[in-house]
């Protein structure tokens, strides 16, 4: 046996056991139990990937020589657990020693990432400072009012509506800005309903955290310069129209119908 020096994340999958416990909720649970099968095989059996997943219960340990490669696959599953369960995800990312292998992982590595985890106290997931140098994507990384650099959990609208075509990623009908916006519009009123719902309940603290890296993504799209290129596998570059859209589309407390709540997350 032999470590492995890489990137190591430890997520929480937040209210699960609460979920799989209630007996109304057995159906949904045999899908999230298939889904977790095939995105562990997905990734175990992927070399070119390079990534490692391995599920414990509650938990999910993630590990790369691609620290990207992983933020990717935290989206991609927390997405899923969002749109079908509503359950979202707190973690941590380091980089050190490990041992990974099917669903046996441990190490120092392992342990650091745990411990940034239980920092988190909010559906984030904090990434080690001293390798955030490593991620070229400026929209991966949200630094949040405590210091702590976190995972942008919105990082990956962009590429929501991506089709793999013969000659590469395509938007399916062309309208770049209008399904940009449509998807930014999709994840906002699902965010201000989440928060409406679960208002003056513990459960709300973890989708109020979401305001600021929400409107941190509108925002820093909204100020590049127009003709910036913003998705270059694609080449698309970023246009007035997307500017105005987005702008308007930033939270604030008159989007709730009570926001003294909200005075913490909304300056």
């Amino acid at each position: 046996m032999q470590y492995t020096q890489n990137f190591v994340a430890f997520v929480d999958i937040l209210g699960f056991s609460s979920y799989v416990s209630k007996e109304e909720n057995a159906a949904k649970t045999q899908d999230l139990f298939t889904f977790v099968e095939k995105f562990r095989f997905f990734y175990n059996t992927s070399p070119k990937l390079d990534t490692k997943v391995s599920f414990f219960s509650d938990s999910i340990v993630i590990t790369s020589s691609n620290i990207e490669s992983i933020i990717i696959a935290i989206y991609i599953a927390e997405s899923y657990l969002q749109k079908n369960l509503g359950l979202l995800f707190r973690g941590g990312i380091c980089h050190g020693k490990y041992y990974h292998d099917n669903n046996v992982t441990f190490g120092p590595a392992v342990v650091s990432a745990y411990r940034l985890e239980k920092q988190a106290i909010y559906s984030r997931i904090i990434i080690e400072k001293e390798i955030c140098s490593q991620l070229q994507q400026e929209l991966f990384l949200f630094r949040d009012i405590d210091g702590y650099v976190c995972c942008n959990p919105y990082a990956m609208i962009l590429d929501e509506n991506v089709a793999y075509g013969p000659d590469g990623p395509v938007y399916p009908n062309g309208n770049i800005t209008g399904l940009i916006i449509a998807s930014f519009k999709r994840h906002r009123d699902e965010l201000i309903q989440q928060i409406q719902q679960y208002k003056g309940t513990p459960v709300v603290d973890k989708y109020l955290w979401r305001i600021r890296p929400f409107n941190y993504t509108c925002n820093l799209i909204a100020n590049m310069a127009c003709g910036e290129i913003l998705f270059e596998r694609i080449g698309y570059a970023v246009s007035e129209e997307l500017k105005t859209g987005l702008k308007a589309l930033a939270i604030t407390g008159s989007d709730f119908d009570s926001y003294l709540f909200l005075t913490e997350v909304i300056p």
